[in-house]
């Protein structure tokens, strides 16, 4: 009988303790930044290292975080004076990429580079209010870029090392 209660207790505990969430839907996600524009301009992103000469200028890194905004949504439902009830949600707007990339490029050739090598983006996040008792937390996502700004020196010769080295580096991203 003790062995019929225990097990009842533990169905109800973990029976209890579901989070609620019976299916999540498959999603794609395609993220594309072009980077023509400023390689029209001469001025090279790679998440490489760059095989001819140059002269280094310094590390750089750019944090880009979207603004968000408290604001009161209508959440279709109506209180007993029939009045629509609101709700406080935050609304987050898109994460600035393309705004970072560009003050990252307007900086980098202040400094007089023409490159940013060893490119890369890191996903960072931030929690506001998430403190006990502090109303409406909220955690936004953004991203870190950052890399090695050089100037690029002569010509970049392509050549059969620096392209297999360059093919090594790409095909062993994805291991």
């Amino acid at each position: 009988m003790i062995r019929y209660g225990i097990g009842i207790i533990i169905s109800l505990l973990v029976l209890g303790c579901s989070s609620g969430i019976e299916f999540v839907p498959k999603n794609l996600t395609l993220t594309n930044f072009d980077l023509t524009s400023y390689s029209k301009k001469g001025f090279l992103f790679t998440p490489y290292k760059y095989l001819g000469d140059y002269e280094s200028i310094g590390i750089m890194s750019i944090i880009a975080t979207p603004e968000a905004k408290l604001t009161d949504i209508n959440t279709g439902k109506k209180d007993h004076f029939e009045q629509p009830i609101f709700e406080k949600m935050w609304k987050i707007n898109d994460v600035p990429v393309a705004e970072a990339m560009d003050s990252l490029y307007a900086a980098a050739m202040k400094l007089g580079a023409n490159a940013i090598v060893d490119l890369d983006l890191k996903e960072i996040d931030h929690s506001y209010n998430a403190e006990a008792g502090k109303a409406h937390p909220v955690t936004i996502y953004g991203y870190k870029i950052y890399g090695f700004a050089i100037k690029r020196l002569g010509t970049f010769k392509t050549d059969t090392i620096s392209s297999q080295l360059m093919k090594d580096n790409y095909t062993n991203e994805g291991k």
